[in-house]
């Protein structure tokens, strides 16, 4: 795989972002990869905080099966 060994840990963290990737992104204010990468993290806990709210199996919500609150 390509991506094998590609760590996001590695990143300097202040690596200003491509300008066709800034485009791409719902939040205008992002300007680097760190700061991409925080949004990105806390995006991760908020749906896997989210998910462990959730009633039944969670891998019924893949096919839109779960109840929602």
């Amino acid at each position: 795989m390509v991506t094998e060994n590609f760590f996001f840990k590695d990143r300097d963290g202040q690596t200003p972002l491509p300008n066709e990737l800034q485009k791409g992104l719902k939040i205008k204010t992002i300007q680097t990869m760190g700061e991409l990468d925080e949004h990105e993290e806390a995006n991760i806990v908020k749906g896997l905080s989210w998910l462990m709210r959730q009633k039944g199996d969670p891998r019924n919500l893949v096919n839109g099966c779960a109840g929602t609150k």
